[in-house]
């Protein structure tokens, strides 16, 4: 059974984004090349490419001539990271949670340290608007 290259992709953009990553989807670089999602994390700006079956040779593992140069002149002339995802292997994983682990594995997030970033910048806005001082006072408070 073969996943549709739509499909896909919409399933992969689907997930990235109950991961609280917002990808941009079929972006033209400026090497001529359509990359079918980027995203940025801090100073990174990561490509995309989800690999249906037209990108091996035959049935095996192996990418195309093709395939080969787009991942080889996107990242010299675009100058970005570009991440593959076969078919096979978003296809074996099931789960919706194991597809967030893949993915946050494959962008290495393993630490989610940008949602940590995120969030002790909000703690340091919510600080500025004098919302720590409010939270400071009520860690003293217990329950019994």
């Amino acid at each position: 059974q073969e996943i549709q290259s739509s499909t896909f992709q919409s399933d992969v953009v689907s997930t990235l984004s109950s991961i609280g990553i917002v990808p941009k989807e079929e972006v033209l670089m400026d090497s001529g090349y359509s990359i079918d999602a980027v995203i940025t994390l801090g100073e990174r700006t990561i490509g995309i490419e989800m690999d249906g079956p037209h990108h091996f040779i035959g049935d095996s593992k192996l990418p195309t001539g093709s395939t080969i140069l787009k991942r080889r002149q996107v990242q010299s002339i675009d100058g970005i990271e570009l991440i593959s995802l076969p078919h096979w292997i978003w296809r074996k994983t099931k789960r919706s949670t194991e597809k967030q682990q893949l993915l946050r594995d494959l962008l290495g997030l393993k630490d989610t340290s940008f949602v940590r970033d995120t969030l002790e910048t909000t703690e340091v806005e919510m600080e500025a608007a004098g919302a720590g001082e409010f939270i400071s006072k009520n860690e003293d408070l217990h329950c019994t």
